[in-house]
């Protein structure tokens, strides 16, 4: 009973090995049939490819179908490699194994009568390509010529240091270069077909259209952000990407934003107005103080008026000096721009009682000029106090009898009133730069009778430190007797006072050293 078990499971086996093969070979055009056999596909000698798969794994194919397979992806499953393949003509073709049926794909190409039939039954998969034409010896000289020409192409792109990448109109990839799937293999996203290419618009015209994209690129434990600027490009139903990586180009924009950015907080917190125009001579940059010292509205600066304009809105805010010659404004306006160009632009602009303006106009790179407004009306203000102090000082100076000479504390006569002059015959309108305490007590030397008293004032005047009072009489040549009293005065200055014997001196005049 066991032999005749044995038996009745061999015939089983054998008589179902033999089934199988006579349905594959039913696969088959009728004048291969006989070729299968033992060989399988290799034994046809049709030039048309045609590929068997059983449960999605390539058991056999033609030779010119292990041809075509070649310039496949050896890394991706033998489905993918053959979607690689016929995507390229027929677009249509599926990148996953169809289940039961029979599909016809047709190329989109008006001239190319190929038609790709896929059929499948129970786990086995039967693609081939039927419509082509008989080849001639021409035929296949130029299908050679275009294989070598492509093999070229094909390279030349995908060794090409940047991404390339074609998709359908549902944004599959159909084909990627080199560089593209190196960069896939980089992205943070897990989605290859959203690598690059996430909702970017497809131009239905021939007109290529770009777009900036941004992408997560992970480089060992980190992810940094790389920018691209795509073109897509239409060709058929299909579309062509290429992507340029311009990251430094937007860490300079963003580096040169931040840097802006900074200016503009930090020219806001300045009291001096500021106003940047360009190498066109429009408005480029303007801070608040700017708008606080002209009163010009900030729609009117945000507009970016020309230089012109804005001098003109100046005037008729009278917020510059109304020209004399209304004819020659413009000519002035343009010396103006000249001057702030070579950096030699300095003027005060008295613009009404009390309120004054130091405008200066320097250059800036690339053909930029800033001009700078500053409100000095305080520190003007502050100058003519200190100015008429000071003649208030010297007029009274002056209507003193006794003749009066200051040195500072290098020894430097600065001062002397009207009664001095007189008196040692000094004109007025002699200067008394340089003068100093050596020369002037040799000039008082020479018109007085010898006395170790003129020694003692030169080493009063250079002397540091606390010093006192004092005074001590001297005969002029003449027989006349001077007082010569010396007093220390703030800031190491000495004053030196000459009166004749029987006039009083001045205490109020001197102060303490």
């Amino acid at each position: 009973m066991d032999s005749i078990s044995e038996f009745a499971l061999i015939s089983s086996v054998c008589l179902s090995s033999t089934l199988i093969v006579m349905w594959l070979v039913s696969y088959l055009p009728s004048s291969h049939a006989r070729g299968f056999g033992p060989n399988g596909l290799t034994g046809m000698s049709d030039d048309a490819p045609v590929f068997l798969f059983l449960n999605g794994r390539l058991i056999d194919a033609t030779p010119s179908g292990n041809e075509l397979l070649g310039d496949a992806d050896p890394d991706d499953d033998d489905w993918l490699r053959l979607a690689d393949v016929f995507s390229i003509r027929f677009p249509d073709f599926p990148r996953e194994i169809p289940g039961e049926g029979k599909l016809q794909l047709q190329s989109l190409r008006p001239d190319d009568l190929g038609m790709a039939e896929i059929n499948a039954r129970e786990g086995v998969v039967r693609v081939s390509i039927s419509g082509d034409p008989p080849s001639s010896r021409a035929d296949r000289h130029r299908t050679r010529t275009a294989r070598i020409e492509r093999d070229i192409l094909r390279e030349a792109v995908s060794l090409a240091p940047f991404p390339v990448w074609k998709c359908d109109a549902h944004g599959r990839i159909l084909w990627s270069n080199t560089e593209y799937r190196r960069l896939a293999s980089r992205a943070a996203a897990p989605e290859f077909g959203s690598v690059l290419s996430p909702g970017l618009p497809l131009p239905q015209d021939n007109a290529p259209q770009s777009s900036r994209v941004r992408m997560a690129c992970r480089s060992n434990d980190t992810v940094s952000t790389r920018w691209f600027d795509v073109t897509v490009v239409r060709s058929g139903h299909q579309w062509l990407h290429y992507a340029s990586d311009i990251t430094p180009v937007v860490m300079a924009e963003i580096a040169q934003r931040n840097f802006v950015q900074t200016l503009t907080k930090t020219f806001a917190q300045l009291s001096i107005g500021l106003a940047i125009f360009d190498r066109n001579r429009s408005l480029a940059l303007f801070n608040p103080a700017l708008i606080e010292l002209t009163s010009l509205s900030p729609e009117f600066l945000s507009g970016r008026p020309g230089l012109l304009a804005f001098f003109d809105c100046l005037r008729d805010r009278q917020v510059m000096p109304e020209p004399k010659d209304y004819a020659s404004w413009r000519d002035q306006i343009t010396e103006l721009v000249d001057r702030a160009v070579d950096g030699r632009y300095q003027e005060t602009w008295s613009i009404s009682p009390g309120v004054t303006f130091r405008v200066t106009g320097r250059p800036h790179p690339d053909g930029a000029i800033a001009f700078l407004f500053e409100d000095i009306s305080a520190e003007v203000s502050l100058t003519r106090g200190y100015r008429q102090q000071i003649e208030i000082g010297r007029a009274a100076l002056d209507s003193l009898e006794q003749g009066i000479a200051i040195f500072s504390a290098p020894g430097a006569l600065v001062f002397c009133n009207a009664a001095y002059r007189a008196l040692w015959g000094i004109a007025p309108g002699d200067s008394l730069a340089e003068v100093t305490a050596i020369e002037a007590t040799a000039h008082w030397q020479a018109g007085c009778s010898a006395t170790p008293v003129w020694g003692e004032v030169r080493d009063f005047v250079g002397a540091f430190g606390p010093r006192s009072e004092w005074q001590s009489d001297v005969t002029r040549n003449d027989g006349s007797v001077l007082t010569c009293r010396c007093s220390p005065l703030g800031g190491g200055a000495t004053l030196v006072e000459f009166a004749p014997a029987q006039i009083a001196r001045i205490p109020e005049l001197a102060s303490a050293g």
